[in-house]
């Protein structure tokens, strides 16, 4: 009698896996019903930093970065790509046209083979300005990456922002991504403003002048050398 009954138990496991199958599609179906975008994954680092991480440049192997070069003071969509997801090959043209645009996008290439990333990006085109190699997932793990491709909007102070999980399209981009873009790089032109970041150092003769501008207006304030400087000059600037 045991022998039957093991036999019993072994057939009733895969019965148990159908079920549990079909309860997870009728879950996703009523989702999708009730109107949710099984691609709008929501993320617990949504108003957080990117995880730190250290990882090497695709095609510079040995030259590495760490989560400060996402938090340059402007917004950045990091896209997570492998050259063994076929709907990456899909996006792809699209964000050659961001990138044409001026849209910065770093590349996060996940669990992929090294050489063939390389070859994708020569062949295909490169819309990265920066390719991280995250050939073991770590980083991607740590985003929580469900697969690729996927997307993150972070703004300038390395912030998470927006997170989309499939292929960018125009669609995704115009209504989804681009007026959050929009917004944070508002924000950034703002801080420029607010902080006179649009100064030069120029130079007449052996005198030495920064130069402001402000809107339209521009300012030249003189120089002094910090040995030399009077404090009850507050129009001279050290340079």
């Amino acid at each position: 009698m045991k022998p039957q009954s093991s036999f019993n138990k072994l057939m009733f496991i895969p019965l148990v896996l159908f079920l549990l199958l079909v309860v997870a599609f009728l879950i996703q179906l009523t989702r999708n019903a009730n109107g949710e975008d099984p691609t709008m994954l929501e993320s617990a680092l949504i108003g957080k930093p990117v995880p730190a991480f250290k990882l090497e440049s695709l095609e510079q192997p040995g030259k590495t970065f760490d989560q400060a070069v996402l938090r340059d003071g402007k917004p950045i969509l990091l896209n997570v790509w492998a050259t063994w997801c076929p709907t990456c090959r899909a996006e792809h043209e699209y964000l050659n046209k961001l990138a044409a645009q001026g849209i910065r996008v770093v590349g996060l290439n996940y669990k992929d083979d090294r050489s063939k990333a390389v070859q994708w990006l020569n062949s295909l085109g490169n819309p990265y300005f920066l390719s991280l190699y995250d050939g073991d997932g770590m980083l991607g793990l740590d985003l929580g990456v469900y697969g690729a491709p996927e997307t993150f909007l972070i703004d300038g102070q390395g912030v998470i922002r927006y997170r989309h999980a499939g292929d960018l399209n125009d669609r995704v981009w115009q209504q989804e991504i681009l007026p959050l873009y929009k917004k944070y790089q508002g924000a950034h032109e703002v801080t420029q403003s607010a902080t006179g970041s649009d100064i030069e150092l120029g130079s007449i003769g052996d005198h030495r002048y920064l130069s402001l501008q402000f809107g339209r207006t521009r300012a030249a304030i003189p120089c002094t050398d910090r040995a030399t400087a009077l404090p009850k000059m507050p129009e001279q600037q050290y340079c």
